[in-house]
């Protein structure tokens, strides 16, 4: 469970700075949000999920699964959209459900 957690952490965080990057390194490429959306799904589970998977097989115990790839590349995924649209989907998503979002 731990280990879960621990892959899904590394991962989001991982695919948010990637995501960013990638945006902020290609700005004249990445400059409408379907661009942004694919190339932040594809370096957030590249890098999300490896990095995420590496740091979770390090801290494995000897009862946990071997889901932590799967865990931490779906969560890169997360976080490498959101990093590259600069959370634009979320606050989109938020103001669809009729939220205030808080940024």
């Amino acid at each position: 469970m731990v280990t879960n957690l621990i892959a899904a952490f590394i991962g989001l965080v991982v695919g948010l700075i990637a995501g960013w990057t990638l945006t902020w390194v290609f700005t004249d490429w990445f400059y409408k949000r379907t661009p942004q959306i694919i190339g932040g799904t594809i370096v957030g589970l590249v890098f999300g999920g490896l990095i995420g998977s590496i740091t979770a097989d390090a801290n494995k115990t000897s009862g946990s699964t071997n889901h932590a790839l799967v865990i931490a590349g779906f969560f890169g995924i997360i976080g490498g959209i959101c990093g590259a649209t600069k959370m634009d989907v979320i606050r989109e998503l938020l103001t669809k459900m009729n939220f205030q979002p808080p940024f």
